[in-house]
């Protein structure tokens, strides 16, 4: 995997980048207003290249506020605009029937 690579369900552009929690996070590769990812100085050498770090602002958060008042580039996660996005979604065990 590389900073760029092509969605395998809608063969769009994606860029990748890797969340505090070290999980690999796809994004619309650029930047846009509203989004809510802020890519970080930070990268982050990964056996699949080097990623830049990503901070995820949760909507109406204090820091969204904050992204708003400086010029700062924002992203999409590419889940929020890929044709078939549950194609790489986990599937949760039900639990409902136990």
């Amino acid at each position: 995997m590389s900073e760029f690579s092509a969605c395998a369900a809608c063969d769009r552009t994606i860029r990748w980048a890797i969340t505090n929690n070290d999980a690999f996070l796809p994004l619309d590769p650029h930047p846009i207003d509203g989004g809510n990812v802020e890519l970080l100085d930070e990268v982050i050498p990964t056996t699949k290249g080097a990623l830049h770090r990503a901070r995820v602002h949760g909507r109406g958060s204090q820091l969204e506020l904050v992204l708003e008042a400086v010029d700062t580039d924002r992203y999409v996660s590419h889940f929020a605009t890929c044709s078939d996005p549950y194609r790489f979604r986990r599937r949760t065990k039900n639990t409902a029937a136990l």
